[in-house]
């Protein structure tokens, strides 16, 4: 999924360039839109008992112009369902899985 953000100043550091800390966050934004997309919302999850870690991620960065005009990042993570009260991972519920099952 491609998200397009703007870089604001306060994004920078003293050498104009993004702060690496951001794309983390701006990886988050593209997840939720992602699972959005796909009917999922995650307030429903977290009404449910379900959280949903990050338990790994990764960033590869493109392109970086000068004054920050444009970035590309690619980034990937990888998910756990846990039970919000045990901790411990969980199967997702078939509303959920239904929705994330790209093999049908």
């Amino acid at each position: 999924m491609k998200i397009n953000l703007r870089v604001h100043f306060y994004d920078t550091d003293t050498m104009g360039v993004v702060h690496h800390s951001n794309y983390i966050r701006w990886f988050e934004t593209g997840r939720v839109e992602f699972l959005r997309t796909l009917g999922i919302d995650l307030n429903e999850m977290l009404h449910d008992g379900i959280l949903f870690p990050i338990v790994e991620i990764q960033a590869k960065y493109l392109i970086r112009r000068a004054g920050q005009e444009k970035i590309l990042v690619e980034g990937f993570s990888r998910n756990v369902f846990t039970d919000a009260v045990t901790g411990k991972i969980c199967k997702l519920p078939e509303k959920y899985f239904s929705k994330l099952n790209f093999s049908e």
